[in-house]
């Protein structure tokens, strides 16, 4: 999802240079102070806003000038606090004037990306005469520099035809964070700048100091009891910054002659911080809130994905959910900070909080001191905590871990998990961090181990140190593998396939390939003779003769995120080369990126491919490639030729005789990738041999094997066949 956000500040009408010209600014403040309808703006959220439902879309009024507005709310502080419009699917996020401006002659719009961010902004404005214009669309000379942790954008259009509407329109991919938007019109009025609030209204840590500032000769009056400081006797002449010690709201207006600018308010909160986790938990509601926390002494527990889980020591733990939060267990906190707080799913939750948040310090070589508990005593307010918990027993069939009374399941968030072993006579002692998983209104407690030491076997029996001598093996058919299992138990080994048709394994753990697929062999030993029983696995597969499967370990971690680069493998002397690919670590496919929707946006020219190159001494007989869905299949062609799909197994087929083959991606739009199935034989293919069996569909071939066309006369290859064409 694309957000397209609006910074908060005061509006303002701008002097005319002359009478017969104005200038109309508008910010995210008045669009949040001027609500004119039913609709309330949220943060964070967009509520029942509809674009195909008039009457769900928020509606604003200022300075005698209305707007409407759709799929927009009040962004958090972490992403600028302003106003966010939202860029998904047909609710796409606009803002427009209602009231007609008399001959739009300029629109100026000043945006702001932050420095880390590498896309500029993305959006559209409209003029017409008409309200909600939506064709035609304005070009802006556009400038740019550097302000702090910001980019700052100024887009400046110049408006032919003096229509009397404009919209600003998120219908392109991208964020935006917009500081204001004035509107140059026509006017025979001189209207006087109202005064801007130099010091930003909004939530804040401590006593602040106002400034304002106006055009010069005017004069600044302001109030802070709700009162219009045009006529209200509490007025003051505004002559140095303003205190504020406690949450305040500031009028203002600023005055040249007798002459009046319109008043303009902002509203400044103080937060008090929140001193302790546990007073956190408490103070989270099911909205998002912005609130101010002492985070000193809370320790990083731990970090995956966008979860980050934190501690107080005292038994207390929190989740903070963001991307590229930056924290890492062991990570101490000090400092206030403002955060957004929710409660989700039952639990508090910090969102978009990072290492880099104002307020904060952040040292390494913090530790959490694990709590003892039972189960039973687990609660919500212990998510993120570091915890102990003895005596566990292992249920095998639900993997779950039990005292009996109550279960836990064990997670490997931060570490592969060992076998556990289900066994009257073995029990553990995990200590990990607290987890809580809800869905479909069911909560699963979990339990993360961060480290070996982690897990504490307590066995009354020895564990008899039983293994395969690998993971996984291939095999041809009728091969015998070579990986063996050991054991220090010394009674009788139970060997098992799971699927005999793929291969078998004997009494003595003799393994024999017998036809393609997959099946895993299984080596178990009793519980007895002072050891304990013991399960494990080994993974076959099984492929013909002259098979090379080309598969996620062969390609894993190769290519570039965005447009992607050559990504290869070579297998048994065949080798695969992805022209423009990427295959994420973690991820279980590789992207072909097709010529327009790439994930940086950059365009590539030319087709995407996928070369197969038979070895020295042999040809291709056939290529299986593997995609995750069947949309992924449908675009590719070898030549002229449409590859054999398969929709239900997602899969697209090439037979033929060739040395090697070109897969051409003719679709715009990614393809994503399993695997590929690839079949030789020996000897290579002559240039003939090789069109006959590409089964070139109408293509029309000379005995050469060149291509060419329809007119030729003389004896030709044509599907697979030699003709005389006279």
């Amino acid at each position: 999802m694309k957000k397209f956000l609006l910074s908060i500040l005061s509006v303002a009408m701008a002097v005319c240079a002359n009478a017969a010209e104005a200038t109309y600014t508008i910010t995210a403040q008045d669009i949040v102070a001027g609500k004119s309808g039913s609709v309330e703006l949220t943060t964070n959220g967009y509520g029942s806003q509809d674009m195909a439902t008039e009457s769900t879309w928020y509606t604003f009024t200022h300075a005698s000038y209305s707007f409407t507005s759709c799929r927009i709310c009040v962004a958090s502080a972490s992403n600028g606090g302003g106003i966010q419009l939202q860029y998904k699917n047909d609710n796409k996020g606009f803002i427009a004037n209602t009231t007609a401006f008399n001959k739009i002659k300029k629109i100026e719009l000043v945006a702001r990306v932050a420095s880390g961010n590498k896309n500029e902004p993305a959006f559209n404005i409209y003029v017409g005469t008409e309200p909600l214009p939506s064709e035609t669309k304005l070009t802006a000379e556009k400038a740019s520099k550097e302000d702090g942790d910001f980019k700052v954008f100024t887009y400046t259009y110049a408006v032919a035809d003096a229509p009397s509407y404009f919209a600003v329109r998120d219908d392109q991919a991208g964020a935006l964070y917009v500081d204001e938007i004035k509107v140059t019109y026509e006017s025979d009025v001189v209207v006087i700048n109202t005064p801007k609030f130099e010091t930003k209204g909004g939530n804040y840590i401590g006593a602040q100091s106002v400034v304002l500032s106006a055009d010069e000769g005017a004069k600044i009056f302001y109030t802070v009891d709700g009162t219009d400081p045009k006529t209200s006797e509490t007025a003051k002449e505004y002559s140095e910054a303003i205190a504020v010690a406690e949450t305040t709201t500031i009028n203002a207006a600023a005055k040249v002659g007798d002459a009046w600018s319109e008043t303009v308010n902002a509203t400044y909160t103080i937060l008090t911080p929140i001193a302790t986790m546990a007073d956190v938990f408490k103070a989270a509601t099911d909205k998002d809130t912005e609130v101010a926390i002492n985070f000193n002494g809370w320790v990083c527990t731990g970090a995956k994905g966008s979860n980050t889980y934190f501690s107080d020591g005292n038994g207390n733990g929190i989740v903070s959910y963001g991307s590229n939060a930056g924290f890492k267990a062991g990570d101490k906190l000090s400092g206030t900070a403002i955060v957004t707080l929710v409660l989700y799913n039952g639990y508090a939750e910090i969102k978009n909080f990072t290492n880099k948040a104002e307020g904060i310090e952040v040292a390494e070589g913090g530790e959490v001191a694990p709590v003892v508990v039972e189960i039973d005593d687990i609660a919500f307010v212990n998510q993120g905590a570091v915890v102990t918990i003895k005596g566990l027993s292992y249920n095998a069939k639900n993997k779950i871990l039990t005292d009996g009374m109550a279960d836990i399941t064990p997670y490997n968030t931060f570490m592969t998990l060992p076998d556990f072993v289900e066994s009257e006579s073995v029990t553990y002692d995990i200590t990990g961090v607290i987890i809580f998983y809800v869905k479909d209104n069911k909560t699963t407690i979990e339990i993360a181990p961060r480290t070996e030491a982690d897990i504490v076997t307590n066995a009354t029996l020895a564990d008899p140190e039983s293994e395969w001598s690998a993971a996984s093996e291939d095999l041809v058919e009728g091969e015998t593998a070579k990986a063996t299992f050991t054991t220090k138990y010394t009674g009788t080994v139970t060997y098992t396939s799971s699927d005999e048709n793929v291969a078998t394994v004997s009494a003595e753990g003799v393994i024999t390939a017998v036809a393609k697929g997959e099946t895993t062999i299984t080596a178990a030993t009793a519980e007895g003779e002072g050891f304990v029983s013991s399960s494990k696995t080994l993974t076959i597969n099984v492929v013909k003769a002259g098979e090379s499967i080309f598969s996620k370990s062969d390609f894993e971690g190769q290519g570039t995120s965005g447009s992607g680069s050559e990504v290869k493998a070579e297998k048994n002397g065949v080798s695969v080369v992805v022209a423009t690919g990427y295959w994420k670590k973690g991820d279980n496919h590789l992207k072909v990126y097709g010529s327009k929707y790439n994930d940086d946006k950059t365009e590539i020219t030319t087709p995407s491919t996928v070369t197969i190159s038979a070895p020295a001494g042999k040809h291709l007989t056939q290529v299986v490639m593997k995609a995750t869905s069947k949309d992924y299949i449908k675009t590719w062609k070898v030549g002229e030729t449409d590859l054999t799909i398969d929709e239900e197994a997602f899969t697209a087929t090439w037979t033929g005789e060739a040395n090697d083959i070109t897969l051409v991606l003719t679709s715009n739009s990614q393809a994503r990738l399993v695997s590929f199935d690839i079949l030789v034989a020996d000897g290579k293919v002559d240039a003939i041999e090789s069109v006959v069996a590409d089964r070139a569909n109408g293509a029309i071939f000379n005995l050469a094997g060149q291509k060419v066309g329809a007119d030729f006369k003389g004896l030709v290859i044509k599907n697979g066949k030699k003709v005389l064409v006279k």
